[in-house]
């Protein structure tokens, strides 16, 4: 809303108002286009036409795509949505609007948590990166009195 100087009443800014329409517009495609995707993609999966050891690796990977696909909504899209629409509406953001753009910061490390945690093989390789390191990071006399930490090969 914007004041109109010579009525002095607020008043829709027309260009403002067509702007936010479009983006609403293409935010409701956006999840058209995501929700077809996953109704298809868990057809597909739940297919019998897909072996069983495909279909147990493929479940995962699918399951993880959701969460990368929610993630950014509660992460990104939300909080900077708020941002926009708070002052279109004559809501001071304030505190709240610097709380918003911190969230939007936080994004891109929970992405690359999500995807650790929910693919079991990529978690155990970097488990094992992170225990290799650790050990490497061992005083010298560690590693010569315990064999099994001098190669990496010796490990389960």
């Amino acid at each position: 809303e914007r004041l109109n100087f010579t009525t002095g009443s607020m008043e829709w800014h027309r260009p403002t108002f067509i702007a936010m329409s479009v983006s609403m517009m293409l935010l409701m495609a956006t999840v058209a286009v995501i929700s077809v995707s996953i109704v298809f993609i868990a057809r597909m999966i739940k297919s019998p036409g897909m072996s069983s050891k495909t279909r147990k690796m493929q479940r995962p990977l699918f399951n993880t795509l959701l969460i990368q696909t929610g993630a950014p909504c509660l992460f990104a899209f939300v909080p900077l949505s708020s941002i926009i629409c708070l002052p279109l509406l004559g809501i001071d953001g304030g505190a709240m609007g610097t709380v918003l753009i911190m969230i939007t910061v936080v994004f891109p490390q929970i992405d690359a948590v999500i995807v650790i945690y929910f693919i079991p093989r990529f978690r155990t390789a970097v488990l094992r990166l992170m225990s290799f390191r650790q050990e490497s990071n061992c005083p010298a006399s560690t590693v010569q009195s315990d064999p099994s930490l001098t190669s990496v090969k010796d490990r389960p």
